[in-house]
């Protein structure tokens, strides 16, 4: 018999090493200045609902920050809205929208559901669930089914999160941020299209 395997320690100072893209190869990676690792990372779009993809990236980025941070440096860290103009300007063209309607909050809703609530595309809802209310306007879209609705998390004007509450649903064990009960209401009149 050996000697045991050596495993490091959360706090060793052994040599850290990440893939590079570029040279498509995993190297050894420390901080230009020794103690602060400066990181510019991608962040949320407005064109168009997150998805996966784009909470992968979050998580990715979050899990490399705290490794940074356990491994004792310091985290400078920059977020920005990639590439929103070119791809605001291209979703807009493609769905014949403006510019405004695009970036702007919505709740999709199932054509179905907006004719039985008299609802056209646009137009301002109040969305109620049992946590709390916001306003907000109609996208009419056969993305979702009839029945269900569906808020982008990232838009603060939304705050989508004020619906909703992290504790488990006691059937379905389903945290209520990804599904709440909620009533709709038609209110006030329709918003101008902005050009």
């Amino acid at each position: 018999m050996g000697a045991p395997e050596r495993r490091a320690h959360p706090n060793d100072m052994s040599e850290f090493r990440l893939y590079n893209t570029l040279t498509r190869t995993t190297e050894p990676f420390a901080p230009a200045d020794g103690h602060t690792v400066s990181m510019y990372t991608c962040g949320p779009t407005v064109y168009n609902p997150a998805h996966l993809g784009n909470f992968r990236t979050f998580l990715f980025e979050d899990l490399l920050r705290r490794t940074l941070r356990l491994r004792g440096w310091g985290v400078k860290q920059v977020m920005n809205l990639t590439d929103v103009d070119d791809k605001i300007i291209t979703r807009a063209s493609q769905t014949g929208r403006t510019i405004t309607q695009v970036t702007e909050p919505i709740v999709e809703m199932h054509p179905a559901d907006c004719e039985e609530l008299g609802l056209m595309d646009g137009d301002p809802v109040q969305i109620s669930s049992r946590r709390g209310t916001i306003r907000i306007n109609v996208r009419v879209s056969e993305r979702q089914a009839r029945g269900q609705v569906f808020v982008p998390m990232h838009f603060r004007e939304a705050a989508a999160n004020v619906l909703t509450n992290p504790q488990l649903d006691p059937y379905s064990r389903i945290a209520s941020f990804k599904v709440s009960a909620v009533k709709i209401e038609k209110v006030g009149a329709r918003r101008p299209a902005l050009v």
